[in-house]
């Protein structure tokens, strides 16, 4: 995963809730654009999957990042 393209759905304006899929098939659902924080190397997530609950961050690396999907109604 380019980081630059994370970053850039992280500052749509207004934000749309996507979900990061990784290698290992985790999902991470990001509802806030402030719970995900893109670093050089890898993406902070500030928030428990499955939950609204801010947690201390989960590391991603982008390499292991192998898509960005839009969060739908039914998955929100």
């Amino acid at each position: 995963m380019n980081p630059r393209m994370l970053h850039d759905e992280l500052n749509v304006r207004p934000f749309h809730p996507i979900t990061v899929v990784t290698s290992a098939g985790d999902r991470y659902t990001i509802k806030h654009p402030e719970r995900a924080v893109p670093a050089p190397d890898q993406l902070y997530i500030f928030e428990r999957p499955g939950t609204d609950e801010i947690i201390k961050p989960i590391r991603v690396s982008y390499n292991h990042i192998v898509a960005i999907e839009p969060l739908t109604d039914a998955a929100a």
